[in-house]
């Protein structure tokens, strides 16, 4: 009872003496609603941040699928397009062909034959005439070396994401093209590296 009286006493002087210096007071409760304001703001930060992450992740990841797929697409229309060749190393029905595979992937920028390393066949016309006429052989030395390491092994190969001779930025996949087992040219798929980001996000590529 005596320690409950003690008790009550020193909290009433104390009380007593916190009422009698409102400034204090003051200053006590500033502080303490400052450093509330900051726990809240720094939680709010790191909860924004964590957002901003994930979505990051989520958008990054969408865009590897796109990509993904549209390799796998370029390499179906690749495939398409080298069988337009007939025996003699003429295209037939070039056109109709190409417009019927950028129909269905509207991911392709422009589809290209070139034989001996030269592009000569390309669609559509509009918008890509700057890479017509153009030696692949003439490129970087990396480059040139993916070339001839997918002559001989028959595979295709892919270049980019780069500038592209008609504008732009993509990725170019072409695929060995051969007539009785000799090398002939290749067939090729360009695809815009732009549509992978405006599909979901609205971004653009600059």
């Amino acid at each position: 009872m005596r320690f409950n009286m003690l008790i009550e006493n020193k909290l009433s002087k104390i009380a007593g003496w916190l009422l009698s210096k409102p400034k204090v007071i003051g200053t006590f409760v500033f502080c303490f609603l400052l450093l509330m304001i900051a726990l809240i703001t720094n939680q709010r930060y790191k909860i924004n941040k964590e957002n901003e992450h994930r979505e990051m992740i989520n958008m990054l990841d969408v865009v590897k699928q796109n990509i993904e797929q549209s390799l796998k697409n370029s390499h179906t229309a690749a495939f398409s397009l080298a069988l337009t060749i007939d025996d003699n190393g003429i295209p037939r029905d070039f056109n109709e062909v190409c417009a019927q595979l950028i129909d269905s992937n509207s991911n392709f920028k422009a589809l290209q034959l070139v034989p001996n390393g030269i592009i000569k066949y390309i669609y559509p016309i509009k918008g890509n005439t700057g890479a017509i006429g153009h030696n692949i052989f003439n490129g970087s030395k990396q480059n040139v070396l993916r070339a001839y390491e997918s002559i001989k092994s028959h595979k295709i190969y892919f270049l980019g994401p780069d500038r592209l001779l008609q504008g732009g930025v993509g990725i170019v996949g072409r695929l060995p093209v051969y007539i009785d087992k000799k090398f002939w040219g290749f067939s090729a798929v360009v695809i815009k590296l732009e549509t992978f980001f405006k599909r979901r996000y609205g971004f653009f590529w600059s």
